[in-house]
């Protein structure tokens, strides 16, 4: 029988000599040499690799910022025919020599009024309309009008539930550049009616060629009310 292996006989290795930390430690025939040169090249490789990634990106980036600059909202101007319902490209707004006539006018008239004089119980939508019917006001009308926001005291009719439904009556065109707006508002607390007045407004309507990106987006035809004057009708 041969000679079996003793269970508890324990695994040992020891090198020809001891380590000394010389040069002639590191040869070539010496793994652990090959093992950390491996290591050494493979760390290398992925911090080349992540240096060409961070590169790349910063590129990105810095493309997309510059290409974002140059990006330029332009309005085009598309005719529809009434009877047909058929449509047809005009050219770009900044192209052609494109007036708004009183129906449009009269069409964005008819949002103001509405959107500034209405109050909802939804105080983001509320906050919100009024906010897009700033682009469509001079800069001195835009003090004017935080002035006629400010009177209205919204955060206590959100408080006290009150809302204000704007109901329009009239449109008429005095002058020019002149329009006269009537309007009813009833104003509602809880739900029940609390009130009930009319309103006249007096609007001076010009169409300017230049405006600024964000209110060229909301008001593509450049329509800028700049003057308005807003009254209570006494007449019954």
């Amino acid at each position: 029988m041969g000679m079996g292996k003793d269970k508890n006989q324990k695994f040992s290795w020891k090198p020809n000599k001891p380590f000394s930390g010389n040069k002639g430690d590191f040869s070539i025939d010496n793994p652990f040499y090959d093992r950390m040169l491996s290591l050494s090249k493979s760390c290398r490789n992925w911090q080349l690799a992540f240096l060409i990634m961070a590169i790349f990106e910063g590129a990105t980036l810095i493309g997309y910022f510059y290409l974002a600059n140059k990006t330029k909202l332009v309005p085009y101007v598309i005719e529809v025919e009434k009877e047909k319902g058929s449509f047809y490209y005009t050219g770009r707004m900044d192209q052609i020599n494109y007036t708004a006539d009183d129906t449009i006018i009269f069409a964005m008239l008819n949002d103001f009024v509405i959107d500034t004089r209405s109050v909802s119980l939804d105080k983001v939508f509320t906050y919100k309309k009024i906010k897009r019917e700033y682009s469509f006001l001079s800069s001195e009308m835009k003090n004017k009008m935080n002035t006629d926001i400010n009177n209205l005291k919204l955060e206590d009719k959100f408080k006290n539930k009150e809302s204000i439904d704007v109901v329009i009556t009239s449109m008429l065109k005095n002058s020019e550049d002149i329009y006269q707006v009537n309007w009813t508002e009833k104003t509602y607390r809880n739900g029940g009616l609390v009130s009930i007045d009319k309103k006249t407004g007096n609007f001076s309507v010009i169409q300017q060629d230049k405006m600024n990106p964000e209110d060229l987006k909301i008001n593509p035809l450049g329509l800028i009310i700049q003057d308005y004057h807003i009254t209570n009708d006494l007449s019954k």
